[in-house]
């Protein structure tokens, strides 16, 4: 019955002595018929059956939760200990202390820059670390992980682009003792009983900020370094329009802005751009030599480096000819050092294939030069090498 009905046929109104002078007919204004009408509510459908909550379904609730097993409140102590403080703690600021000593904003501000922001990112990794531990965070081992990788990527880079010139050996050993130590302390953070008591397994979660370290990690000294390229190719495309703006040429006489090219009388030069760079193309009509000559910017001034250059202007023709390797020698003054190589292909009549990197001290730049001829003609590939100048 509708609540307004049941109020119309209530006695207490049919008497006069209903105190309710507006019912809102809502079955909550009349303590008489209030409870009767929420009764009806929950009997408006007899036929269906209550859930009843047991006690297995709280266990289920729960069940998670008691699988997760709580940190252990012990002290920190023996090795871990040493690792947090000396590894992670003091190593974290030593490592920022270097990279603002060997700073060296003159040569080029964003690749020392990026040194520096791989220090901070490390240092703010081994801070993190330090705290989440004391506080029995879930995710401690996670950042002491990521610690040891820092440190084992970084030494591992450094130790790939080393030079290996003399007076790098100790470098080199440091770098393969770090290294090693960071094996040591992955393993041991992987098995250590302590560890796993103070940070159980079950318990351990990744955060955020985590996520935030590592992809800070990637891309802060990538765009430094992307910045460094940027802008020294800028400083070197204005310093290259200078010199040529200023320079005054004599005969036979050819520039890129980095170096002054001198032929010799009678050879032919062509000037292309490949890829923004300026290719010098040298023939002689009466010998058949020719020669390509190219420059840029590099400051490796190693063998290492020289026959990476020669392997990749190597021939693949060479590849299924006889040849020999006639000279294969380096000289070096206060100004330059030239790598030279002569190949002599073993064919009805021989050729010669030298292959030249000057590199200049001061500036930082390197000539390459790459000539065919006769071997039984002069080549103009000395008289290059001899009169080039750098700018």
């Amino acid at each position: 019955m509708p609540i307004k009905d049941q109020c119309a046929n209530c006695r207490f109104q049919d008497s006069g002595n209903c105190t309710k002078l507006v019912p809102s007919f809502d079955g909550t204004s009349c303590d008489v018929y209030a409870k009767r009408i929420n009764l009806e509510k929950e009997n408006e459908y007899p036929d269906l059956v209550q859930p009843i909550e047991t006690e297995s379904e709280n266990q289920d609730d729960n069940f998670y939760d008691d699988e997760i097993e709580q940190p252990s409140d012990e002290d920190i102590h023996g090795w871990l200990k040493f690792f947090l403080i000396f590894f992670v703690g003091i190593g974290s600021f030593a490592s920022l202390i270097i990279s603002f000593v060997t700073f060296e904003a003159a040569d080029n501000f964003w690749f020392s820059a990026s040194d520096v922001a791989f220090a901070l990112v490390y240092l703010a990794t081994g801070i993190f670390t330090l705290v989440a531990f004391y506080k029995r965070d879930t995710d401690a081992v996670f950042l002491a992980k990521t610690f040891v990788i820092l440190c084992f990527a970084s030494n591992l880079l450094a130790l790939f682009v080393s030079d290996g010139e003399v007076g790098s050996d100790k470098m080199v050993l440091r770098m393969i003792r770090s290294i090693i130590w960071c094996c040591i302390w992955f393993i041991f953070l992987c098995s250590s009983n302590q560890v796993q008591n103070i940070i159980p397994k079950s318990y351990r979660r990744t955060k955020t900020r985590d996520w935030i370290i590592i992809a800070t990690v990637v891309l802060l000294p990538f765009i430094c370094i992307g910045l460094g390229i940027a802008s020294e190719k800028k400083s070197h495309t204005e310093t290259e329009t200078v010199a040529l703006t200023n320079l005054s040429l004599g005969a036979n006489q050819f520039s890129d802005g980095r170096v002054v090219l001198s032929v010799p009388d009678g050879v032919d030069c062509d000037e292309t751009m490949a890829e923004n760079t300026k290719v010098f193309s040298l023939s002689d009509a009466e010998t058949g030599a020719e020669v390509t000559i190219v420059s840029d910017y590099d400051t490796d001034v190693t063998k290492k480096n020289f026959n990476q250059y020669w392997r990749g202007w190597k021939s693949d023709e060479l590849d299924n000819i006889d040849y020999a390797v006639v000279k294969d020698e380096k000289k070096s003054n206060d100004d330059v050092t030239v790598f030279y190589k002569l190949i002599r292909v073993n064919v009805e009549n021989p050729v010669d294939w030298e292959f030249a990197l000057v590199f200049h001290h001061a500036s930082g730049k390197v000539c390459l030069i790459s000539g065919y001829s006769s071997s039984e003609t002069n080549s103009p590939v000395a008289y290059i090498i001899n009169n080039l100048k750098f700018l």
